[in-house]
């Protein structure tokens, strides 16, 4: 009833490129691939996709071991 899921697997690695050079400083290219401050999952979309995805199919086999 229980199941990890590993977030570094869809971590999205351009999102942190900007972030290393300084989201603040280049703002233009953070609004590309983050939004609102980077300090939740760096507010990448594409990572919470990814980890919604994830997510739900982690919970699929959690349900089948249940049958």
């Amino acid at each position: 009833n229980v199941a990890a899921v590993e977030s570094y697997k869809v971590w999205d690695h351009s999102a942190y490129e900007v972030y290393k050079k300084g989201w603040a400083d280049h703002f233009a290219d953070w609004c590309a691939v983050g939004s609102d401050r980077p300090y939740h999952y760096l507010g990448s979309g594409k990572f919470f996709v990814r980890l919604g995805d994830r997510f739900a199919e982690s919970m699929h086999s959690l349900i089948e071991l249940q049958k």
